[in-house]
């Protein structure tokens, strides 16, 4: 028997109730067709009938406050999942100025939900790490009354087995960070982006039962095995319209194609957020080299436990397609890689999909040819969020990076009737400062298909949001796609000068001074969430600088010292600001010794000589996360041509576990000016301004980068001939 933990408090709802609720589900069964590769988790309901009442903000106007909160937690759990009722008046019920926000108390990811996007997940949550989650409920004052039921918890442990199908006698597999292979739950199986219009999902057809969620960026499993699941702004919810799949009739008729919704995080799509998809073969061939198979294949004996049901890959030779579709392949798979692609190593088209097992010294394992009839009609014919809206009209709206500050920006506008008339008055522009409200505005009609729109004045360093809407017979068209929560951005500035910019793939003019360091020094290494360290890079490029990047090195000893190249700042924008991403652990308080190990930032203008502090960070404060930092350098020095940064950490005396790491290194300043082109700045454009920009390109002066893409290239002295033949305002 067990227990689940509820700590309940409540502006105005059940005020320090403390409840215990009996564990009333039970393990769900592994049992799938016998050579079918899925790994369901094992999972229990946790059920309970937890209700906030009625909650409304009294008042008109004002901030988003928190106005409920409770504290789930499940002994024991690996993960937890929270589910509402959805019983209408008598169940979760949130207006347009209410929302909740479930976190992670282990790791602090969090996912919100409104009343679209509950719909959408079917009134559940995204995965958690952990055993315990928050729930809140954030309201602004005087526009709704809701409510909030938490019908049960979904939680799990553990380590799931699934069938091998190795074709030797090793299991040759490697890890694997392709972006467009998901990890499908609660099924256990593999997903994978595709090149339709909507960049959609293939997969088995037997994995398809209960697939609500694909999730990406998959951390390392810990070292037992039992697996980690990736931030809610990584997990996707499934969109049970677009699902067509025939439920898997066996090898070679085996077959899904769905899609997800936008992350309720980043109102992304998966596609968007990925940037990549395959490209589907016409037909899978009768014969071919090598073949690829990238999923979430389970681990056996030889393979580390870290990688149970996380990415890998493996290639081997093909071996046959059948008259039935069917295709076979002597590549390594393992429960959990139905549904993953079938790969042509030597072209990188997808040529079916991965299903079943069986792979022998004269057979393969098995999957679904992609020209398979009824999946090709699938494909042929979308539903739900795979199948784009019907456009009467096709708009086109030029995206900006940078607009000009201080005075209206006017651009132009194509809206082309394709198979209906555009509705008249309907064409408006929609726009949002700095994360504020969205605002409209009429499209002014210059003639044709032509349209003028004007954004409003911003302030140098705003960020607008912009969208064009337009019908057709009532039916909308947005442009971009996905809008408002994928609207363009651009920036309010003539000019972004960069300083610095590191993702730290080499060390690019980085030193590193260890003092009294045993191990686990500042290197560059690929972190793996082994112990404390951060599960991956901050930026996605796969590494960054850390104490140890060796597995199960942390920090002994110290201090170790990173130290920046020296920067001009001489010349740069006064408003220049340093931004990092930093991550700190260290296990002082919990081994109960004194919490005394710390990550200090600094910060000098005079190349090292003195050096002010930004910030001493702890354990607490580290959060065990990344956490992205911004600092105004002209609030704490002087912007010379001396400037240096520094990170500086230690475990001294040695007697905890510290880890450290540093990613997303940048300096940046915007120009405000309006005229960039006069660039030696006498109100005048001559021939003055062409040698002071070549002698500033000459010399590596970022103020020479015209295009702001942070390097200087011939792009830059073109950028710069367009704006001083446009001349200044």
């Amino acid at each position: 028997m067990g227990y689940l933990k509820i700590s309940d408090r409540s502006r105005r709802g059940i005020s320090g109730a403390f409840l215990l609720a009996c564990v009333c589900g039970g393990v769900v069964g592994l049992s799938a067709p016998s050579l079918a590769q899925t790994a369901p988790l094992e999972e229990y309901e946790v059920v309970q009938g937890l209700d906030s009442g009625l909650l409304a903000l009294p008042g008109v106007g004002g901030p988003e406050e928190v106005i409920y909160s409770a504290t789930l937690t499940v002994p024991g759990a690996g993960w937890v999942r929270v589910a509402f009722s959805d019983q209408g008046a008598l169940g979760t019920d949130l207006p347009a100025n209410m929302r909740l926000r479930i976190t992670s108390l282990k790791d602090h990811h969090s996912q919100h939900l409104n009343a679209t996007t509950i719909e959408q997940w079917r009134h559940t949550s995204a995965y958690f790490n952990g055993n315990s989650v928050l729930v809140e409920v954030l309201a602004r004052p005087g526009q709704g009354v809701g409510r909030v039921v938490i019908d049960k918890i979904i939680a799990g442990s553990g380590f799931t087995v699934g069938g091998d199908s190795i074709c030797g006698p090793t299991d040759d597999r490697i890890l694997s960070s392709d972006p467009r292979v998901a990890r499908l739950r609660s099924v256990g199986c593999t997903a994978w982006l595709i090149d339709d219009c909507a960049r959609c999902f293939l997969t088995a057809g037997h994995c398809t039962g209960s697939a609500t969620v694909a999730e990406f960026n998959v951390p390392l499993s810990t070292s037992s095995g039992s697996i980690v699941f990736s931030a809610p702004r990584d997990q996707y919810a499934v969109d049970a319209v677009s699902m067509q799949s025939n439920g898997g009739l066996g090898v070679g008729n085996d077959w899904a194609y769905f899609g997800t919704f936008p992350n309720t995080e980043t109102g992304l799509t998966a596609g968007q957020a990925q940037g990549a998809w395959f490209r589907l073969a016409p037909a899978a061939p009768t014969s071919a080299g090598d073949i690829r198979i990238t999923g979430y294949g389970t681990t056996g004996s030889g393979v580390p436990r870290e990688w149970n049901q996380v990415q890998k890959t493996h290639t081997g030779p093909f071996v046959t397609k059948t008259s039935g579709f069917g295709i076979s392949y002597q590549t390594d798979t393992t429960g959990g890689n139905s549904g993953s692609p079938v790969i042509e190593e030597a072209t990188g088209l997808a040529i079916g999909i991965h299903t079943h097992a069986g792979c022998s010294t004269t057979a393969g394992n098995n999957g679904t040819a992609i020209d398979r009839p009824e999946l090709q009609n699938a494909l042929a014919n979308p539903r739900g969020v795979c199948c784009p809206p019907i456009r009467g009209i096709e708009i086109s709206v030029p995206q900006f990076d940078l607009i000009t500050p201080d005075q209206p920006f006017a651009f132009e506008v194509t809206i082309v009737e394709v198979d209906g008339p555009l509705d008249p008055g309907s064409a408006q522009l929609f726009f949002a400062v700095d994360g504020g409200a969205f605002q409209s505005a009429a499209l002014a009609p210059l003639g044709g298909d032509r349209f003028e729109a004007i954004l409003p004045a911003t302030d140098c360093g705003q960020t607008i949001a912009y969208y064009v809407r337009a019908t057709s017979d009532g039916r909308e068209t947005i442009e971009p796609f996905g809008a408002p929560a994928a609207a363009f951005e651009a920036l309010s500035a003539t000019a972004i000068v960069t300083t610095a910019n590191n993702n730290f793939q080499t060390a690019d003019g980085w030193t590193v001074e260890n003092i009294s360091v045993t191990e686990g020094g500042w290197e560059i290494g690929t972190p793996d969430g082994f112990r404390g360290a951060p599960p991956r890079d901050f930026d996605g490029s796969g590494r960054a600088y850390v104490t140890g990047a060796a597995r199960g090195m942390d920090l002994d000893g110290g201090p170790t010292i990173l130290l920046s190249p020296r920067y001009d700042m001489s010349n740069a924008p006064s408003n220049s600001q340093l931004s990092y991403a930093r991550w700190f652990t260290n296990d002082d308080q919990r081994a109960g010794l004194p919490d005394q190990d710390r990550l200090v930032v600094q910060v000098s203008d005079n190349d090292g000589g003195t050096w002010v502090t930004l910030e001493t960070v702890d354990d607490a404060m580290g959060g065990n996360q990344w956490r992205q930092m911004i600092w105004n350098l002209a609030d704490h020095i002087n912007l010379t041509s001396q400037v240096r940064v520094r990170f500086v950490v230690s475990d001294n005396p040695n007697d905890s576990v510290t880890e450290a790491a540093i990613d997303a290194f940048r300096i940046e300043g915007l120009e405000c000016g309006n005229c960039r082109a006069d660039f030696d700045g006498d109100g005048d454009l001559t021939i003055f301004d062409f040698l002071a920009f070549q002698n500033a390109f000459a010399t590596g002066d970022m103020r020479a980068d015209f295009d702001g893409d942070g390097s200087l290239t011939i792009f830059d002295f073109l950028a710069f001939q367009n704006e001083f033949a446009l001349g200044c305002p």
